[in-house]
């Protein structure tokens, strides 16, 4: 820069040119930082939507494999339709011990609801991830020769061996298959 006294006061052309260039490099530097941070953010919003049906498959399947056949029913115990299931099962209390409770679960587009009501304890789940379309169960119904795929349950029929639900993701549409305990 030149003295103000001088006749040509001010920036040189090289002065200029060069502060020009490093205030693009910065703005080049900051709008990369910002473009990376927003990929970085947008995945990792979408990997706790997975993780979370993950978790509530494994929460469901956990509620599945607790079921126990009453000795007074007949047959199976389990119930099941296109739009819940019903049978005895056991429930966590909160002091860590199990009672055998009325597990009903009720499946819709929107949430699944798990409800077990025991003797002692009455508690509800909501599972806001699953989103479930059609529901199968595969065995052998009274009277049957052989083990089949039937969109009903009724409770006098021995349990099913499995439950297939179709379920959507945000990855499209999968079927999740729940073994019964026998």
């Amino acid at each position: 820069m030149s003295t103000p006294i001088s006749p040509k006061a001010g920036f040189t052309l090289t002065e200029l040119l060069v502060s020009l260039a490093i205030f693009g490099l910065v703005s080049l530097a900051a709008t990369s930082v910002l473009s990376l941070g927003k990929q970085i953010w947008s995945k990792a919003k979408t990997v706790p939507e997975h993780a979370l049906f993950d978790a509530e498959i494994a929460a469901l399947r956990k509620v599945v494999a607790g079921k126990v056949t009453s000795p007074t029913a007949k047959g199976g115990g389990f119930s099941g339709t296109q739009n819940g299931l019903a049978f005895q099962g056991l429930a966590r209390l909160d002091d860590g011990s199990y009672e055998i409770s009325s597990i009903t679960v009720e499946f819709s587009h929107a949430e699944t609801i798990i409800a077990a009501n025991g003797q002692n304890s009455a508690k509800t789940t909501r599972l806001r991830h699953i989103r479930v379309g059609d529901v199968a169960f595969y065995g052998r119904k009274t009277g049957a020769n052989s083990d089949d795929w039937a969109k009903g349950w009724v409770a006098t029929d021995p349990a099913p061996k499995l439950i297939g639900i179709n379920v959507e993701t945000n990855k499209g549409a999968a079927l999740v298959t729940f073994g019964l305990p026998r």
